[in-house]
């Protein structure tokens, strides 16, 4: 049966080479479209799904202009509030992305882009992949610095980063005590390494981690 078949098939390609191109062409094109939206479709729903718990992680956005635009950024008293007025909360934790920050490395000036602000638990709370260190000291102090490879990469080569400062800027002497994976393209959560939240004082204002006017958190 299976002879017939191809035999048939041979016969038509022979007898119907144009026509039987145009439809091979066609069926090639489509199950190539085919192949491509399934590839897209599946990277585009695997996004934050590899965390521990994804499904149990949600993130506090703020309605605006009375519900028509709602922001993923709120303000970072909100974080200890809802800890408070809200039991059922187990873990809460916070990133700012504050944009470009300066380092100094061996008197050399970096603008670095990539840095994130965060709470202590961060790293734990996603369970991140430590290379080097551990969740648990990694923002154990405000002038503790984690990084990914590929940024201890660019800013020590091949020497052992752990342990070595860098300086932001030109206030505080930061010490690398962990070095993280990189993170997997599909995730919303971009950062090349991670500074204490302890921090925020000294460098935006001693009361900046209670202003309601600073909506740049992610929470």
């Amino acid at each position: 049966m299976l002879r017939n078949y191809l035999t048939t098939a041979f016969r038509n390609i022979v007898g119907s080479p144009l026509f039987s191109a145009i439809n091979i062409i066609g069926l090639a094109i489509g199950l190539a479209c085919c192949i491509i939206i399934t590839v897209f479709v599946r990277y585009e729903t695997s996004f934050d799904k590899h965390w521990d718990n994804a499904d149990r992680i949600h993130r506090v956005t703020r309605d605006f202009f009375s519900n028509d635009l709602q922001l993923v950024r709120v303000a970072p008293p909100i974080a200890p509030l809802l800890a408070e007025d809200f039991p059922e909360i187990e873990e809460i934790t916070r990133i700012l992305q504050p944009g470009v920050i300066t380092l100094i490395r061996d008197g050399i000036t970096y603008r670095e882009p990539g840095l994130g602000i965060a709470d202590q638990n961060f790293p734990g709370f996603f369970n991140l992949e430590f290379v080097a260190g551990d969740a648990e000291t990694a923002l154990a102090n405000p002038t503790n610095l984690v990084l990914t490879e590929r940024t201890a990469e660019k800013y020590f080569g091949n020497e052992d980063p752990l342990g070595k400062t860098i300086n932001v800027m030109g206030q505080a002497d930061l010490t690398v005590t962990a070095i993280l994976a990189d993170l997997p393209d599909n995730t919303h959560m971009e950062f090349d390494g991670l500074m204490s939240i302890d921090l925020i004082p000294m460098m935006m204002g001693a009361d900046a981690l209670e202003s309601w006017g600073s909506n740049n958190y992610f929470t």
